[in-house]
């Protein structure tokens, strides 16, 4: 039996895109197959080089691969299979892979009875919002390949605090309205990098372009370019499981967030990071962050890497998959 990974959009480059490809190469032996709904000649370039067969997501591609396993990672891919399952009289096996938390379309989505949440958080949500029985659900955080290069040494002047600010430009992110909140509160000494592209980039460069501490990278290449900065940011609205976090942490970089659930499951304020309620002590916190010279900051490097080691690798994310699936399936 294949693994038929099904995600609805590749067009641009997102975490759990990039997720969802990883676990579809690591599932399966042979070459993955990938259903989406985004025309294949607009599927991203950076996906298109993947060895993987993409293949539209529609009624047809459904049926001919209706005796595999789809994995599926959105709640829209998740509610078409299981109305193609309830007409083969649920013979279909199908697990919903959940990466977000939504507060929307309750009653337009359906669900399968196995599905895997990337966080508790995410849980939570499926349990108090969606209504989905505890014992349907189990949690497997999102893992990376190790990538870190430990004799690659942060080096720059101890009288500058670099922090990356990274993921799509939006919204949800608040990246414009950590400008608006930091602006002329910060010290000199800190310095904020945004990297990533998304709808809010153009207004995101005309609020910093006064500025010589707000920097806006574009999309970069985190694992060739996370090593020159002391600090991992995000102040999400929401969040599922944050790769962003999860790539700070392999890096050895403490991390800084707001308190909403998912972010405390990667961060934990004191011990791999600093954690604000809100944009005031934020404002605070940034001024009187430790620069990478201190013992303090050391200190919360070390179990950076160290949580990154013990809960969020790719071993034992694809192991945990693997048992799972073996439980249910016997494959």
């Amino acid at each position: 039996m294949k693994i038929i990974t099904v995600y609805p959009n590749f067009k641009n480059q997102g975490g759990a895109q990039n997720m969802a490809l990883l676990l579809a190469q690591s599932l399966n032996q042979e070459k993955p197959i990938v259903l989406t709904c985004t025309p294949l000649d607009e599927i991203d370039f950076f996906y298109k080089k993947m060895n993987i067969t993409f293949k539209s997501f529609n009624l047809k591609t459904v049926w001919i691969y209706r005796s595999e396993l789809f994995l599926s990672h959105s709640r829209n891919t998740t509610t078409f299979l299981c109305l193609i399952n309830t007409i083969c009289f649920h013979s279909m096996h199908v697990i919903h892979v959940a990466h977000s938390i939504f507060i929307n379309l309750r009653y337009l989505c359906l669900f399968p009875k196995n599905v895997i949440a990337v966080s508790n958080a995410v849980k939570n949500n499926l349990i108090d919002y969606f209504k989905i029985s505890p014992c349907k659900i189990k949690v497997i955080f999102n893992g990376l390949e190790d990538k870190y290069n430990s004799s690659i040494q942060n080096i720059h002047s101890d009288s500058v605090v670099k922090i990356l600010f990274a993921g799509r430009i939006c919204k949800v992110k608040r990246q414009l309205e950590f400008v608006l909140n930091m602006k002329n509160r910060l010290d000199e000494r800190v310095q904020i990098y945004f990297a990533g592209i998304g709808e809010d980039l153009e207004q995101l460069e005309k609020a910093v372009e006064d500025s010589n501490q707000f920097h806006v990278l574009g999309q970069i290449d985190m694992v060739k370019e996370l090593y020159v900065y002391d600090y991992v940011l995000l102040f999400s609205e929401k969040e599922g499981l944050p790769v962003t976090l999860i790539e700070g942490c392999m890096f050895a970089k403490p991390l800084i967030t707001n308190n909403i659930p998912s972010m405390l499951d990667v961060n934990e304020n004191g011990y791999n990071g600093f954690v604000y309620t809100n944009w005031e002590e934020l404002a605070v916190g940034l001024n009187q962050l430790p620069s990478c010279d201190e013992e303090k900051y050391k200190k919360l490097s070390s179990c950076s890497r160290k949580k990154y080691l013990s809960e969020f690798g790719l071993s034992r994310m694809v192991g945990e998959y693997q048992k799972y699936i073996k439980e249910l399936y016997g494959l």
